[in-house]
């Protein structure tokens, strides 16, 4: 009985936004004219969308089938979005559509949609199907929208819609597995709205922007400025090399910077540090220690006789400012290659778009996979335990022979020293033992092509 009431309120709501959405299809005009009676049975609605807010996610994905079913020209997601950007909104309606779209079962569905086209073989009648993944036009729109929000009124409807979905995007990054204001913000403590400060914090520390959007309505400046500032902080979290990259643009950084550095770096540094220390990447060869007094990281890779320390520090109005990388000290390696690997973690570090933690990792594996392949060697000479192993079994221009089969065969690229010759230092045991099997084993055939003498 209760699940049948909590159908029809959902899809008593979802009518509501179809009539309007499918209206816009005709003229904004007739969008508006549509959504106008709400307002008139406003308590109605406030108590549809009461009952929508308080339905479970499974009451919630059978009203979405059961819409999509009818066929219709607009189907439950842009149903929710008409109701959310209304010309002529009603506040419970427009919290209970935001709801909706970012929580399960639908907000996997409100933001991305897939499209499949086929590329024909050229060789052959195979086909390989390509997959795409593009914005839903109705929040993509929103979105474009953002460079005109200086020119638009601080509480004008548009850029209210503007932040909605700015905030229904973020939050569906922060759910994946994997504008300023045009009034400036003075830089004295007590002259930044409390609220708005801890919006911002509270948007990077719990990684949601619901509370501020149910504290949207009444519009109001403060209101409108808490908005804001929540989804400036989720874009730290989420994106801080694009905001960085934005903040790089700007003519006077200072109040963006101050506000940055005072009340949204702190969380998102002690965040940083917290998932690195807690990462599972550290080994043998590899440890991590962690200063959140200075805010830094040192990490020590070490592997036979070489070894180096890296230190990340991030700076206090971190991630505004690019994180500083260095290497103070080193043994065994030459100034070109830890020129390069710290090239590569500035890299990682300054570029991406996610945890520090997770840079430093694929970082680590990158430098793993070269320790395997290159063995640290930068002579011409064998290493001690092949020496050992191969003393009274080959000689040096057979192990050459070897490295040179072992290529022949895998078609990899070959280290070269100044003699033109393989270095025989660079190769690990697996592959000297591989190229002797192959040698060994096609021996006859490979004298007759000119590769062996004998």
């Amino acid at each position: 009985m209760k699940d049948g009431i909590t159908g029809g309120i959902l899809r008593i709501f979802l009518c509501a936004g179809l009539a309007e959405a499918i209206a816009s299809l005709h003229s904004h005009g007739a969008a508006s004219f549509v959504a106008s009676p709400l307002l008139d049975s406003l308590y109605f609605w406030e108590s549809v969308a009461r009952g929508v807010n308080e339905s479970s996610p499974l009451a919630r994905e059978r009203a979405v089938r059961s819409v999509d079913f009818w066929g219709l020209s607009k189907g439950s997601i842009s149903s929710l979005y008409a109701i959310l950007f209304c010309p002529k909104p009603a506040p419970s309606l427009q919290f209970a559509a935001y709801r909706m779209l970012s929580s399960e079962p639908v907000s996997h569905l409100a933001i991305g949609e897939e499209t499949m086209h086929t590329l024909d073989g050229e060789q052959d009648s195979s086909s390989i199907e390509e997959q795409n993944v593009h914005m839903k036009e109705e929040i993509s729109s929103m979105i474009e929208k953002s460079h005109q929000m200086f020119e638009m009124d601080l509480l004008a409807e548009e850029r209210v819609h503007i932040l909605l979905a700015w905030s229904l995007l973020l939050s569906h990054i922060w759910s994946l597995p994997s504008s300023p204001a045009r009034e400036q913000l003075k830089k004295k403590d007590t002259e930044f709205a409390a609220v708005v400060c801890e919006a911002a914090k509270e948007a990077i520390t719990r990684g949601s922007l619901l509370s501020s959007v149910e504290s949207l309505w009444p519009i109001e400046p403060l209101t409108m400025a808490s908005l804001a500032g929540a989804i400036f902080g989720m874009m730290l979290r989420l994106l801080p090399a694009y905001v960085r990259e934005w903040f790089g643009y700007l003519r006077d950084r200072s109040t963006i910077e101050y506000f940055t550095k005072t009340w949204c770096s702190p969380p998102l540094i002690s965040n940083e540090l917290s998932q690195i220390k807690k990462a599972s990447f550290i080994d043998e060869n590899f440890s991590i220690r962690v200063s959140k007094a200075a805010n830094e990281v040192v990490a020590t890779y070490t592997k036979e006789e070489t070894g180096f320390d890296l230190v990340i520090r991030l700076p206090a109005s971190y991630p505004l400012q690019q994180v500083d990388v260095d290497c103070p000290r080193s043994k065994g390696i030459s100034e070109d290659k830890q020129r390069k690997w710290l090239l590569s973690m500035m890299s990682f570090v300054r570029n991406q778009n996610g945890a520090l933690a997770e840079a430093i990792r694929i970082w680590k594996r990158n430098i793993d996979k070269k320790f395997e392949v290159n063995a640290f060697s930068s002579g011409s000479i064998l290493h001690k335990s092949q020496i050992a192993l191969y003393a009274n079994l080959l000689s040096y221009e057979e192990i050459r022979n070897a490295i040179w089969i072992w290529h022949l065969f895998v078609g990899a690229t070959m280290w070269i020293g100044d003699d033109g010759l393989p270095l025989c230092g660079a190769y690990p045991l697996e592959v000297i033992e591989l190229g002797i099997h192959r040698m060994s084993k096609h021996r006859n055939s490979l004298f007759a092509a000119g590769w062996i003498s004998s």
